[in-house]
C-alpha cells in the first residue's frame, strides 16, 4: 500500500493559523508580563 501526498497540499500558506497564534501569544506575555492570558486552546476547555 503506498500513500499519495494530496497535491493540494504544497498551496497550504506557510504561517498556519495557530502556529500565528501562538506567536502573538508569546509577544503579548513578553510585553506584559503582569498581565494574565487565559488560554482557551485545544485541550485546555
Amino acid at each position: 500500500m503506498s500513500i499519495k501526498l494530496n497535491d493540494n497540499y504544497n498551496n497550504v500558506k506557510k504561517s498556519y493559523l495557530f502556529s500565528e497564534i501562538g506567536r502573538r501569544v508569546r509577544a503579548y506575555r513578553e510585553a506584559h508580563p503582569n498581565s494574565n492570558v487565559i488560554s482557551l486552546g485545544i485541550g485546555d476547555v
